[in-house]
């Protein structure tokens, strides 16, 4: 099994893929949205608050059961469910220029995702009130003290701030 032989060439690439799989330290996986969560809530200036992270950590899992929903990157859905939570707390700005900066969208880029988003939040709090299970489980666990009870926080206006954003 020499080097210039076909066992020989197998070993050297084998060598080579071990070598590199060290080297990632054998981190080999797709970004999800939690890749960009602490990221973009830092670039937020909300890196400590538990409260703001849970709720975007909702609208985030939320859109991922919808199988609708691949059809943007997780980049693009953490910044939306940043732009919304901003938007149910009533903040003076939901998507800033720092933003902007950071994540490289601007509010048009979002403008779908965030409107399919905020479909997701209505029926989650519409399926709590149902039989339907889809979403039960994630507003379940929201419910809890422990995830800042964000599910309680209420949603009704922001489809009115999101369409005014739009409108300026």
């Amino acid at each position: 099994c020499g080097p210039l032989t076909l066992c020989g060439l197998l070993l050297q690439i084998l060598e080579m893929e071990q070598m590199m799989l060290e080297k990632l330290r054998f981190r080999l996986s797709l970004p999800t949205p939690w890749s960009f969560m602490s990221r973009f809530c830092k670039s937020a200036g909300k890196e400590g608050d538990k409260a703001f992270l849970h709720l975007v950590s909702y609208v985030a899992e939320l859109s991922q059961i919808e199988y609708g929903m691949l059809k943007y990157a997780p980049s693009m859905l953490v910044a939306s469910s940043i732009a919304i939570a901003n938007m149910m707390l009533k903040e003076k700005e939901c998507w800033g220029k720092a933003m902007q900066h950071h994540t490289k969208y601007s509010l048009s880029d979002l403008t779908s995702c965030i409107k399919d988003c905020l479909t997701l939040v209505r029926q989650a709090h519409s399926t709590a009130n149902e039989a339907s299970p889809k979403f039960k489980a994630v507003h379940k666990k929201f419910t809890h003290a422990s995830y800042s009870e964000v599910t309680s926080l209420p949603h009704e206006h922001v489809s009115d701030v999101f369409v005014d954003l739009m409108a300026a």
